[in-house]
């Protein structure tokens, strides 16, 4: 297949405009409610608990019918939730607490797209914790 087939592939799959708008409401309350829930654990030092709905939250980033204009947004809304995770392993690994065995378990999580961003995010505070 040439890239012309890729890309006329794609776009076959996109909704319409408003189609995409509903989409991505949904979607965003989705990674809204998610991301309350992994907040929520984080706040009672639940790491593994907020792992899931964290993972929950990024799932909602595996989708081919948005626009790239709608799944920006979708985007922006999910990585600015994923700072809170990306803070509070930042005050664990600055207390001494080591992420890399956080590290190895997400590497099972079942969807590609949630245990990248999960493993990027772990990778990072690791690095920068030295």
């Amino acid at each position: 297949p040439n890239i012309y087939s890729v890309i006329m592939t794609t776009d076959n799959n996109l909704l319409g405009s408003g189609d995409q708008e509903a989409q991505l409401e949904e979607a965003l309350k989705v990674v809204r409610r998610e991301a309350f829930e992994m907040k929520r654990w984080l706040d009672r030092e639940r790491l593994i608990d907020a792992l899931k709905h964290a993972q929950t939250m990024l799932g909602e980033l595996k989708t081919n019918t948005l626009s790239p204009k709608f799944y920006y947004r979708l985007y922006i809304d999910s990585t600015n939730e994923l700072q809170h995770l990306e803070s509070f392993l930042t005050d664990l690994a600055q207390r001494g607490k080591c992420p890399l065995e956080l590290y190895e378990n997400v590497q099972y999580a079942q969807s590609i797209v949630p245990r990248l961003y999960l493993m990027i995010t772990l990778g990072a505070v690791h690095i920068r914790s030295g």
